[in-house]
């Protein structure tokens, strides 16, 4: 008697385990399987056994998508259970064997974000040839690019679509192409440190200093700012406030040198024309201010006539032909 139970308790258990022991369908399920597209479909993540039409109506049963290559997921015995439920296939047909869930990778190649950054950067680098640039950096890293294993001999494509050597920095696209076809593409944004000069005071200097080698030092740095295509030393420009020893002087500190006014308003200047061999000179009336190589108009005090004349660093005037 006690033999009799101990067989009835061990088939009720195999029951609640793997189903029904005389089930019309069996499946098997492996640990790990790998599809080649995005489909996943019954017959291709478990061996289908037992009466010919559940088979054939089991095998086309969807548990999912795998969109992009690389991806993966995992099916387990309460999820197709439910599928097949779905399908009117009811559990009491069903012996479930093998794990109790399987991971589906789908197959393909994967290209990282980090190797679309260097490449893009890499660009970079040989397209700016002589440009004072000191580094090259991405922002930040791209997601990874999943392409689908059917697909032949891929190769990636980099070209600038935004941004320059001047504007800090530089967009590149990387496109994955097979053949003549461009299957992906994704976008690196690569940050430019330029090579620079700073100024800086060599010593306290009191606003309207006018700055030679003794006031300031030249020393180079890096920055996210571009330098000015034509820098020059400010060697002879004018400090507009106190700076200290040791602090940099930047452009907007610095001013040219103001210019003298040369010619009053009402002044009495001399009209002077002068070619090889002949000196004309006249007296006039100078109806503004002027400082030398201004413009400006002068009333001749013998004719009374307005003409326009240019102020010469003597103070005379010559008229503008």
């Amino acid at each position: 008697m006690m033999k009799n139970h101990f067989i009835r308790d061990v088939f009720i258990t195999v029951g609640l385990v793997a189903g029904p022991v005389f089930a019309q369908l069996q499946i098997y399920l492996p640990r790990e399987v790998t599809i080649c597209d995005s489909n996943i479909v019954l017959e291709r993540i478990a061996i289908i056994n037992g009466d010919p039409n559940l088979v054939q109506r089991a095998r086309p049963i969807s548990l999912g998508r795998l969109l992009v290559p690389g991806q993966q997921t995992i099916v387990d015995r309460t999820t197709l259970l439910s599928r097949l439920a779905s399908c009117q296939i009811e559990g009491t047909k069903v012996r479930l064997l093998g794990a109790q869930a399987v991971s589906v990778r789908r197959t393909g190649t994967t290209i990282a974000g980090q190797e679309l950054a260097d490449l893009a950067t890499r660009f970079v680098k040989t397209q700016l040839g002589q440009h004072p640039i000191a580094k090259a950096e991405p922002i930040a890293t791209p997601a990874e690019i999943h392409i689908d294993p059917n697909r032949g001999d891929i190769r990636l494509v980099p070209r600038i679509v935004a941004g320059g050597p001047q504007s800090g920095s530089i967009r590149v696209r990387v496109s994955v192409v097979c053949g003549s076809e461009q299957i992906a593409s994704t976008d690196v944004l690569v940050r430019l440190l330029y090579n620079t000069q700073k100024v800086v005071a060599s010593r306290d200097l009191p606003a309207g200093t006018v700055l030679g080698t003794q006031d300031i030092t030249i020393q180079q740095q890096t920055s996210f700012r571009p330098p000015e295509l034509e820098w020059k030393a400010p060697y002879g420009l004018v400090l507009n406030r106190q700076v200290s020893a040791g602090e940099e002087i930047r452009p907007d500190d610095i001013e040219r040198p103001t210019r003298q006014v040369t010619v009053r308003r009402n002044e009495l200047v001399m009209i002077r024309i002068q070619r090889p061999g002949v000196l004309v000179t006249g007296q006039g009336k100078a109806m503004s201010d002027g400082r030398a190589g201004d413009v400006i108009k002068v009333r001749n005090v013998e004719s009374n006539r307005i003409i326009m004349c240019q102020v010469k660093d003597d103070g005379t005037v010559e008229p503008v032909i």
